[in-house]
């Protein structure tokens, strides 16, 4: 049967053969013959291009290609492409604003700068056959790791096996940057028999326990998208913000989360988290952001409470011990820049009396701290993992780029 769904993952197969064959090339020039790993990178929240198609998709159940423009990242995001990225639910899924399907593909490269650039050419020097696997970091997590096992694996192994005469599964390696380690991270929870050939998962400055970041887009926006020319367009900006499925999964630890890892958290041996981050303003008391009470999130704003439950059992299987099979298997490497103190690490909300004013939002930051600029420390390691396992890269770093970093990549080489 053809739906939305199945058209929407069709197209995304359709343009990942062109990532395939770029792959195929890469490995047929690959000098070495034997010991070879499949390195998949799952890029951070953001860092995914995303395409959308010119024409809606029509409800009449026949097959439909469509020709795609890029909307994120391109010019036309600042222009107020951005605004069209939004999402509706239908059927009990989601569906793109204006039944106009958004399709990850490549990269974002924004006048020739890319997050990835040197680290791919680290690969290729150290003999490791790479990938770069876009996802949408709109969807539910839950998507994205589903459409990885059951659709793009066959499709990829099939490709290569044909042209190459050899297995890309045979050893292969998950890593991800940023929000690209949540997915990787719940992938290890999934039943699929593929996993038995993973030789390492490696996450790279991902918010195990959340950041402050999504909760201050909920209330504020993107501020490098606010505006458009002279118009301010933020309320528009966070509707469309709150529409997005995946972000629900991205604030402060929720409270029972925080119960179960709190000694573990507060005794980190060098990046603690002394106690819970999520506050009320004036009585100091926990809030926690997945369920914290009345008139903490507005509600003229599209904000959805269904989604928020939905995220927090997604979230708690993320922040979870890692399965015992690949528990040994999984590295988390945390930036921390230098000088230290410039990454917020806790948030106080003030209660809303009324409808929300973005440019009076009711959440703040409290003091910076160790990090990479966006994630603390010490949300960027598994409690539950051995010190050895966790990774700490220091110096002049950013979140951003840190796949980039000479220190990143040499301890990288190390874990493999």
């Amino acid at each position: 049967m053809i739906t939305y769904d199945t058209t929407r993952d069709s197209e995304q197969l359709r343009l990942l053969k062109g990532d395939i064959r770029n792959f195929i090339t890469r490995y047929e020039s690959n000098p070495q013959s034997s010991g070879r790993r499949t390195l998949f990178l799952f890029p951070g929240g953001m860092a995914s291009q995303l395409l959308r198609a010119q024409t809606p998709y029509q409800d009449n159940g026949t097959a439909q290609q469509f020709n795609y423009d890029n909307y994120w990242l391109s010019p036309l995001t600042f222009l107020g492409g951005a605004l069209e990225l939004g999402m509706h639910k239908q059927g009990g899924g989601f569906r793109d604003q204006d039944d106009r399907i958004v399709i990850p593909s490549g990269i974002v490269n924004f006048l020739g700068i890319t997050p990835y650039s040197r680290f791919t050419d680290w690969c290729e020097l150290n003999g490791l056959d790479w990938f770069i696997f876009s996802w949408d970091w709109r969807r539910r997590l839950e998507d994205s790791v589903s459409f990885f096992f059951t659709q793009f694996v066959p499709l990829f192994k099939s490709m290569v096996q044909q042209q190459c005469d050899a297995d890309p599964m045979q050893k292969f390696i998950l890593m991800g940057h940023s929000f690209g380690g949540m997915v990787v991270k719940l992938m290890l929870h999934q039943n699929d028999l593929v996993l038995a050939n993973m030789t390492q998962a490696v996450t790279v400055a991902s918010p195990f326990y959340g950041y402050d970041g999504q909760i201050h887009r909920w209330f504020e926006g993107e501020p490098l998208l606010n505006q458009i020319g002279p118009f301010d367009v933020t309320m528009p900006m966070i509707k469309v913000i709150t529409s997005l499925p995946g972000g629900y999964v991205l604030p402060y630890l929720d409270y029972q989360t925080w119960l179960t890892n709190q000694q573990a958290l507060k005794l980190d041996p060098d990046y603690p988290l002394p106690d819970y981050p999520s506050k009320d303003a004036g009585t100091g008391q926990p809030v926690d952001p997945f369920n914290p009470g009345q008139n903490r999130y507005p509600t003229t704003t599209g904000f959805d409470f269904a989604e928020l439950n939905h995220a927090l059992a997604i979230y708690q299987t993320v922040a979870a011990l890692a399965p015992a099979a690949y528990a040994n298997r999984f590295f988390n490497i945390r930036g921390i820049q230098s000088p230290s103190g410039t990454t917020p690490g806790s948030i106080s909300w003030g209660l809303l009396t009324g409808p929300l004013n973005p440019h009076a939002s009711p959440v703040s930051s409290g003091a910076g701290g160790p990090g990479d600029d966006t994630q603390p420390a010490w949300t960027a390691r598994l409690v539950t993992l051995g010190n050895n396992q966790i990774v700490p890269i220091k110096g002049n770093i950013d979140h951003m780029f840190i796949m980039e970093d000479n220190a990143t990549q040499a301890e990288i080489a190390l874990i493999l």
